[in-house]
């Protein structure tokens, strides 16, 4: 037969081995826990980190596009401007004005008072004027002008007033 003192010793022992156990299982389950939750973070974080260069690659491919249309339509207008006028283009340096506010610029031309005019020159006060409210300097302002030219032909095709040829110029030599 056990004697008492043995029987306490087994239950203390098995009381001891059944709070370990508990105590492993639950360390288990909550490292587990932390892991997932640690995992699931830096996929979350990854995914953003993804999504955000994505958005950025796509926004810069659209504005280099814009720029890009930007470009042929003015040196088309250039060359137009070139059959009809003679020599309009201003100095090189001021080709950067092209990449700062054109959409601006066309809006401005487009509303101003030479809308539904017919299609004309602008003139240098008002590249100024138009300069000063779109904030551009002096040298973008020199290349204002062929931008606004963009604006009076949209214009000018909306209210389907003068045609290219009928445009007036204002140099004698035109």
């Amino acid at each position: 037969m056990i004697s008492d003192s043995s029987c306490n010793s087994t239950v203390v022992v098995v009381e001891v081995v059944v709070v370990v156990v508990v105590v492993v299982v639950v360390v288990v389950v909550v490292v587990v826990v932390v892991v997932v939750v640690v995992v699931i973070v830096v996929v979350v974080v990854v995914v953003v980190v993804v999504v955000v260069v994505v958005v950025v690659i796509v926004v810069v491919v659209v504005v280099v596009i814009v720029k890009v249309v930007v470009v042929v339509v003015v040196v088309v207008v250039v060359v137009v401007d070139l059959m009809y006028c003679g020599p309009v283009v201003p100095e090189t340096t001021a080709l950067k004005a092209l990449f700062i506010k054109p959409i601006k610029l066309l809006m401005l031309s487009c509303l101003s008072k030479t809308w539904g005019r017919g299609i004309h020159l602008v003139s240098t006060k008002d590249i100024n004027h138009l300069a000063r409210m779109v904030k551009l300097d002096v040298v973008n302002a020199l290349f204002a002008r062929i931008e606004i030219q963009i604006g009076l032909l949209i214009s000018n095709a909306i209210t389907g007033r003068a045609s290219l040829h009928e445009r007036p110029c204002s140099r004698s030599r035109c």
